[in-house]
């Protein structure tokens, strides 16, 4: 299977920023599932079973973390990316989709995530995750700088 022929769970409660990646991500070839919140995309995620999910960190309902602590419980090697506006300490660059989106490194990461898998951040992600629920530590957003 070509990596083309992927698909990928956007998870983003931003409507302008999950159009946008939806739409350069068909674009490229890849089928584009999208959901505006965790629990959806939680849905959406058994539903379709994709290749990659790209997740922001704060959505209502259900939040980023939470969504892969979820998802990791069935499928541990699915690859996440995080997109996000937020300052984020304790993530490794690759797993990062900063906003405002660059489509040429959101197309970038997805193929280098696709390409490596799940060696690329299963371990990373979930390490992440556990830190901001242990912590419950505040992240600073661009808004609040």
């Amino acid at each position: 299977m070509e990596i083309k022929e992927k698909n990928i769970l956007i998870v983003e409660y931003d409507l302008l920023s999950n159009k946008l990646m939806k739409k350069i991500l068909e674009d490229e070839g890849y089928t584009v599932y999208s959901a505006l919140d965790g629990e959806e995309g939680f849905v959406k995620f058994l539903e379709y079973d994709p290749d990659i999910v790209i997740t922001n960190l704060r959505m209502p309902v259900l939040c980023g973390c939470e969504l892969v602590d979820k998802i990791r419980e069935t499928h541990q090697n699915v690859p996440v990316l995080f997109c996000t506006g937020e300052y984020v300490d304790g993530v490794n660059e690759l797993l990062l989709i900063k906003k405002p989106i660059d489509v040429n490194v959101l197309k970038e990461k997805i193929l280098k995530a696709l390409i490596q898998g799940s060696r690329l951040n299963t371990q990373q992600v979930s390490n992440f995750c556990k830190s901001k629920n242990d912590s419950k530590e505040v992240l600073l957003t661009e808004s609040s700088l």
